[in-house]
């Protein structure tokens, strides 16, 4: 069984509700490890120190780390790290939010003489960009200069081309997009959907419906089923309603 080394557009969902529990902690110090690995130490006033890390190498991902688990800090901060440090130290953590249905989350910082955003962009290359109070990059671990959009100092920041959002279509739309593909049920939720693999089986699963069914096959009450099915996903993500689980593999003589 391969680690799992990104998360899904439904995984941040999740992530999302888990990290806003931590609304209003401050941030004391940023680090950055390598080029890949953006660090940030808070205090909260609950839980204490909290080391909030952001990841965007070859793991994307974005999660807070027990204290004993956090490798030392890098002898000398680079350049991105005392930018960081600079605009975000003393700052109150505001929230985090998913940008619309794509891998990216965009945490808000707070402090009385200036605000910054962090996107998190936990796809392709991936990339962490700073962003001063007008959506300007203040600086970025990667500078992207593309056709579609740009990321870079002085820019204002480009978010990439929107996607649906399949958990929050509404059922005519949802029913508008199923119809018009020429595949089965399992393949057009997954692309068509942008739902991926694992999470559209999982909806085929929770709807009762056949997930090779030919779309031409597919009734209207199966449509109704899945939409209700995702419908519910989406409502056990908004409210935390989830239940984390760990699996390991078991090899032969273990």
């Amino acid at each position: 069984m391969d680690p799992k080394r990104e998360l899904s557009s439904v995984d941040l969902g999740a992530l999302v509700t888990e990290l806003n529990r931590y609304e209003g902690a401050k941030v004391d110090k940023a680090y950055r490890y390598d080029d890949d690995l953006v660090r940030l130490k808070l205090r909260d006033f609950d839980r204490g120190r909290v080391e909030l890390m952001i990841e965007v190498g070859d793991v994307k991902r974005a999660h807070v780390a027990d204290a004993e688990h956090v490798a030392d800090a890098p002898g000398r901060p680079p350049n991105f790290a005392k930018m960081l440090r600079n605009r975000l130290s003393g700052a109150d953590f505001v929230g985090v939010e998913q940008y619309e249905f794509d891998r990216i989350l965009t945490f808000e910082f707070e402090r009385d003489d200036e605000n910054t955003t962090l996107v998190a962009e936990l796809f392709g290359q991936g990339n962490v960009a700073v962003l001063d109070e007008t959506g300007a990059v203040v600086g970025a671990l990667e500078t992207v200069r593309l056709k579609s959009r740009t990321v870079a100092p002085g820019a204002q920041y480009e978010y990439p081309a929107s996607r649906l959002n399949p958990l929050d279509v509404s059922f005519g739309g949802f029913e508008r997009h199923m119809r018009e593909s020429d595949s089965d049920v399992v393949r057009t939720l997954a692309t068509q959907l942008n739902l991926g693999g694992l999470y559209a089986e999982e909806v085929c699963t929770r709807a009762g419906v056949e997930k090779e069914t030919p779309i031409a096959e597919v009734t209207d009450d199966q449509l109704r089923a899945l939409h209700d099915a995702l419908a519910d996903i989406a409502e056990r993500l908004r409210s935390g309603d989830v239940d984390p689980r760990v699996y390991e593999e078991v090899l032969d003589g273990d």
